[in-house]
């Protein structure tokens, strides 16, 4: 394994994490940051959305009305050629009820990042529910 490719894996798992904590803390614009400005969203329930515009409209709208936390594991990088990769990472979806905590949803995140000055970004980031 080389440096440049540990490196690009800790920060593509740092982008994942701030996607993660900026959704369930319904801070839009941290969510639109860990996007390339022409980046595409998809998840169900939506159509894809293409560049920030389109995501922070929909995601603006996504304000939770529970204690939420998506939880993101299994992150495997592929497809590493020092300016791009690809990620694939599970998804569990976790809500606070009366009860305590629940898992609402499981899916499988599939994503392409790229190099973005000292960022990892997604230029395609796709929820599928499993």
């Amino acid at each position: 394994m080389s440096a440049d490719y540990a490196d690009a894996v800790a920060r593509i798992r740092d982008t994942i994490a701030a996607y993660a904590q900026a959704v369930d803390d319904a801070r839009t614009e941290d969510v639109v940051a860990t996007f390339l400005p022409d980046g595409s969203a998809s998840f169900p329930g939506s159509e894809v959305l293409h560049g920030h515009d389109a995501i922070r409209a929909t995601y603006s709208k996504l304000t939770p009305g529970v204690p939420q936390r998506h939880v993101v594991l299994n992150i495997h990088v592929t497809d590493f050629d020092g300016e791009s990769a690809s990620a694939t990472s599970d998804l569990l979806f976790l809500v606070k009820g009366e009860k305590g905590w629940s898992v609402r949803l499981v899916g499988r995140y599939t994503d392409r990042l790229r190099a973005s000055g000292e960022q990892w970004l997604f230029a395609s980031r796709e929820l599928v529910f499993v």
